[in-house]
């Protein structure tokens, strides 16, 4: 059974990222999107965070989010949740209905609005964060290749290849700089 909030409910309670859902909500925040709403004016935010909808449960004085946080308004530290609808799910969720709730809303926000230029990053952090089942169930493989993320993109697979590797010499060169420094 799911309930919707109520406005007066809302004033007393805290707001968190339920566990089973933090990697998602990490994974989330660590990709870059195509268009970043801090550049827009604040009064944007309220404009979007009217069509924003959170799932979670509730717990003593907590309630904890389940998915909603992909959306392009969420912030934890600064949203304003009196403004927003929360759908509230029984506590009898198992961990794994959780997580695919988190990974579910995630997915589909980061494939809608995802900067090409970081195609290689989303490719690393799937294949690193995302439980293998739901890549396999998503992806038709235990991993997300280079050839299959190519194919979704529609752009050649040397693209995200150039990236990739971008990205693991950076890495290279940040391990050099701490040997150095150390």
């Amino acid at each position: 059974m799911v309930k919707i909030l109520s406005a007066s409910k809302k004033k007393n309670l805290t707001f968190e990222i339920h566990e089973n859902a933090k990697i998602a909500f990490e994974f989330c925040i660590s990709i870059e999107k195509l268009f970043n709403i801090e550049k827009l004016p604040s009064s944007s935010t309220e404009f979007f965070s009217k069509s924003m909808t959170l799932h979670a449960v509730e717990k003593n004085t907590s309630i904890q989010i389940i998915s909603g946080f992909e959306h392009t308004a969420f912030d934890l530290t600064k949203t304003d949740f009196s403004s927003i609808h929360i759908l509230i799910h029984s506590p009898e969720l198992s961990k794994n209905d959780i997580s695919k709730m988190a990974w579910s809303g995630a997915i589909e926000k980061i494939h809608s609005s995802i900067d090409m230029k970081s195609l290689g990053h989303l490719m690393n952090q799937i294949n690193e964060k995302m439980p293998e089942n739901f890549i396999k169930t998503l992806y038709g493989s235990g991993h997300l290749s280079e050839p299959k993320l190519a194919e979704l993109a529609s752009i050649c697979r040397g693209t995200i290849a150039n990236q990739r590797s971008a990205i693991r010499e950076k890495m290279e060169q940040a391990k050099l700089l701490v040997k150095m420094i150390f």
